[in-house]
């Protein structure tokens, strides 16, 4: 199952006349779920409808906190041997290493994908952050 990295101007222009849009709705929104992000390449869509975000093995996979609390903790494990930082920050970023292995496979070292908007959203609002503040997507070489 591929993922629409961006959508076409034709195709914002022909949704745009046949489905109704919220004011809110992100340009670049198919599924109706996304919204504009801090970083321009943060703006993906699932395109899908009904969204990527509604389905039930997305919730089970990204938003089961149980699921994402052991995932998270035999990862931390594996790398550290010590006990796991189980912070929202943490939950968030084993729920997207879920997704993308969900629709990509494992991607391996320094291969990164972005998750669309309406995923990081959707984990956003099962595991906020404390403060309202959320790093984004970064690549691989804006880590150093």
């Amino acid at each position: 199952m591929l993922l629409a990295a961006r959508v076409p101007r034709e195709m914002r222009i022909l949704l745009n006349q046949q489905i109704p849009q919220h004011p809110e709705l992100a340009y670049f929104c198919i599924c109706h779920r996304c919204a504009p992000m801090e970083r321009q390449k943060m703006e993906i869509c699932c395109g899908q409808t009904p969204c990527i975000t509604e389905t039930q093995t997305f919730s089970d996979l990204c938003l089961k906190h149980t699921v994402v609390e052991i995932a998270g903790i035999l990862n931390y494990a594996e790398h550290f041997f010590d006990l796991p930082d189980l912070s929202p920050s943490k939950f968030r970023n084993q729920s997207y290493r879920f997704f993308i292995l969900w629709q990509y496979g494992k991607l391996g070292q320094h291969n990164r994908k972005c998750p669309p908007s309406c995923v990081v959203l959707a984990i956003r609002k099962q595991f906020p952050s404390d403060d309202g503040t959320y790093l984004g997507y970064r690549s691989f070489d804006e880590d150093e």
